[in-house]
Parts: structure tokens; sequence; C-alpha cells
């Protein structure tokens, strides 16, 4: 994702360099919470392109929902998470990449099952805040190391049949690094 939208990589690496990253760097829990940009970055990045295409569930009892719509108890409903993580009404430019919104009200306040990357309740992810802490590390450390440049000249298609999210035909030139912005104080 930091390839696709202008600017974000190098925001990335600069925030990066900010709390000291080094080529040796082992990173802390702590030291990798505290960057605000990152956490944003992963956030936006998995609204817009969430892992997991649609959790079924089985209904419970007989439920009308708003608009009319009946489900027998026993129906099985297949909610698609890409879609309401990605609808106008909880998002506002819910189709732009915008890793800034996190740190609005609007997000803040919104409804907590409008964005489920690991789904929620009973069946939810019990290992996500491990998985969240292992994609951040990675990512500093892959941003850190090496430029990334798309080298798809295409749109990217998504395989339809297939359980998550995959795309067909992504393809990324990673540069290894030699020089990295000065901090800043900014």
């Amino acid at each position: 994702m930091s390839l696709t939208y202008t600017g974000k990589q190098d925001r990335l690496l600069q925030e990066l360099v900010n709390h000291g990253a080094t080529l040796d760097k082992n990173w802390s829990y702590d030291e990798i919470q505290a960057m605000s940009f990152l956490d944003a970055f992963v956030k936006e990045t998995q609204r817009m392109h969430s892992s997991f295409f649609q959790p079924a569930r089985n209904v419970k009892k007989d439920v009308v929902l708003p608009g009319g719509w009946a489900l027998p108890q026993g129906s099985i409903l297949i909610p698609s998470m890409p879609h309401l993580q990605r609808h106008a009404a909880y998002w506002e430019n819910a189709d732009r990449f915008d890793a800034d919104r996190w740190a609005t009200e609007g997000v803040s306040n919104r409804h907590r099952s409008v964005y489920v990357p690991f789904a929620a309740g009973a069946r939810g992810c019990i290992g996500f805040n491990v998985a969240l802490q292992e994609v951040k590390v990675a990512l500093a450390e892959l941003v850190h190391r090496y430029k990334f440049v798309n080298a798809t000249n295409e749109a990217i298609e998504y395989d339809p049949d297939f359980i998550v999210i995959r795309p067909l035909n992504f393809y990324v030139r990673a540069i290894r690094r030699s020089s990295w912005p000065a901090r800043s104080t900014a």
C-alpha cells in the first residue's frame, strides 16, 4: 500500500527514522505503539483491503432487518466486510486511502462494527493484537531497508473464488536503500 499512495512510503520512513530506526534495531512493543502514522497506515490498509472477505454466521432467531429483509432462524448470513469498511454512510471519502482519518473525531466516534479487520465477538481472531504487532514490525523493517516500486502497469484484479482477498496481478520491485532521510524534529 505504501507504494500505491504517493508520499506514504516516505512518510513512514521518516517516522521510522525519527523513532531511531537502524539496520540492527530491535523494536520494542512500546516503540512500535508510539508510531502514530504506522498505526494509522496499517488500520487504513486493513480498512481498504481487508484480508478476509465474508465471514459466515448462523442466524439464531427470526429477525427482520431494516428495509424489511427477513432472516429466518437457521439461515446463514454472510456480510460483506469490504463493503462495510468502505460504506459511504460510515466513512467520509470511503474509497480514498487516507491514513490521517484515524486521528479524526469522525472515526473515533464511529460504530465499532464498521471496522472489524479481524472479525469481532466470540468468533473474532484471538490473536489479533499479536498479528497487528507482527505486521507493524515487519512493515517497519521492510520500509526502512527497501524502497518499494510498483511494477504493475494495469488495474489490479482479485481472485473472486479465493476465501481471502488475493490479487492476481500485483507486482512490486524492492530496491535496497543506501541512504535515509535526516531525523526531523517536526
